[in-house]
């Protein structure tokens, strides 16, 4: 049962990118990770900036969240995505349909699909797949 769950889950996000009619763009620049905040969001630096990134279309247990008590598995979500992105550089595509808003959610995060560079994994669907976070089909 859980791995039909996980695999609807995946095929959701799939569709979802697969069917979305804008197109999408995909960065060919790579950024360095230099930390992880929690499960869905990581620093990564651009032109010497730290820049805070969340993660397009995953939800993962809040760790961090100021007015909010650490969820269930939010530790487990956060260390999987350090797994993933530790010593790491990715690239990023991003949704079109919030490019009037240069990309960014209303706290300032760059809103991303994140690729890691040396194998481009699709760390988004990752996450969902491997059961650390669920499709979340909003913007944050």
């Amino acid at each position: 049962m859980k791995y039909a769950l996980i695999i609807i889950v995946f095929i959701v996000i799939i569709l979802g990118l697969v069917t979305c009619p804008q197109k999408n763009e995909i960065s060919p620049d790579h950024y360095r990770v230099v930390r992880v905040v929690d499960g869905d969001t990581f620093i990564v630096s651009i032109d010497g900036e730290d820049v805070r990134v969340r993660l397009i279309g995953v939800d993962t247990p809040e760790s961090v969240h100021p007015n909010k008590e650490v969820e269930h598995f939010a530790l487990e979500a956060s260390d999987y995505l350090k797994h993933l992105l530790t010593n790491e550089s990715v690239f990023f595509g991003y949704d079109q349909s919030n490019a009037a808003a240069n990309h960014k959610d209303r706290y300032g995060r760059l809103l991303a699909y994140a690729y890691r560079a040396g194998d481009s994994l699709f760390v988004n669907a990752e996450i969902i797949k491997q059961g650390y976070g669920f499709a979340y089909t909003s913007y944050p």
